[in-house]
């Protein structure tokens, strides 16, 4: 099986970094995008099989990204990982069919694995 490709979008450059080499030691090809403008063009040149996406970011936050994709038909899978914990911006993400929405703060890095592993049918 080909390993599954993962572009993550997250403006927090420790973060980014610490979820792209885990996700790499689980044999992930990992795209890393710093903004929503990055992230739109690593989907559309990469065509990643999911997309691990934060909200609040510099230039193009997550849910402008996430509906810019849907407006333009692209439907992989997205995980929105956030510190935003409201429900407007759940509500908003819900409506463009995110997977999941979690809140950073609420998640160990080996559970966010899992839930990765979980949206693309993989076995632990």
């Amino acid at each position: 099986m080909e390993p599954k490709k993962i572009l993550i979008v997250e403006d927090d450059a420790v973060l980014l970094q610490m979820l792209a080499n885990v996700l790499r030691q689980h044999d992930f090809i990992v795209f890393e995008a710093q903004n929503g403008i990055e992230g739109i063009t690593h989907i559309k040149s990469d065509s990643p099989d999911l997309v691990l996406l934060d909200i609040d970011m510099p230039q193009m936050g997550g849910l402008f990204m996430l509906k810019t994709i849907r407006a333009n038909g692209d439907k992989t899978p997205v995980i929105m990982l956030t510190n935003v914990n409201n429900p407007n911006s759940i509500a908003d993400a819900a409506e463009f069919g995110v997977s999941a929405y979690l809140v950073k703060s609420d998640w160990e890095i080996d559970d966010i694995v899992k839930k990765i592993k979980g949206q693309l049918h993989i076995n632990s």
